[in-house]
């Protein structure tokens, strides 16, 4: 596994040490931009470019509410909010498709029963 030495190697100037825990707390901001970029997340579809337009636009978030002063507090309710909204989207749309393995298991079905 070399991609945790790259995270370091990346990390570590930023932030101008090495610890194991320097990050912790990210995982949900790296998932919840994943999800607002419109990575599924049942897995198979979505493109990179989604993934940094959905961390752009969480970043953007983040960093502009402070300066119109938003408190701290609402500040996570609305990240949060943003986050659900995204989920919820990608959830119905999710559902609208199916997932393949069953539709293809049902059409696989079908044929066989054709055949029959």
């Amino acid at each position: 596994m070399r991609w945790p030495g790259s995270a370091v190697i990346c990390g570590s100037p930023r932030f101008a040490v090495a610890y194991v825990d320097v990050a912790n707390g990210f995982e949900l901001q790296v998932v919840a931009a994943c999800v607002i970029g419109g990575i599924s997340t049942m897995g198979g579809t979505g493109r990179v470019i989604g993934c940094l337009c959905g961390a752009l636009f969480l970043g953007i978030i983040n960093n502009a509410l402070p300066v119109i002063g938003i408190s701290p507090f609402w500040q996570m309710a609305i990240s949060g909010a943003v986050i659900v909204v995204a989920v919820l989207l990608n959830e119905r749309g999710n559902k609208r498709k199916g997932r393949l393995i069953l539709r293809d298991a049902a059409l696989a079905r079908q044929k066989q029963a054709v055949r029959s």
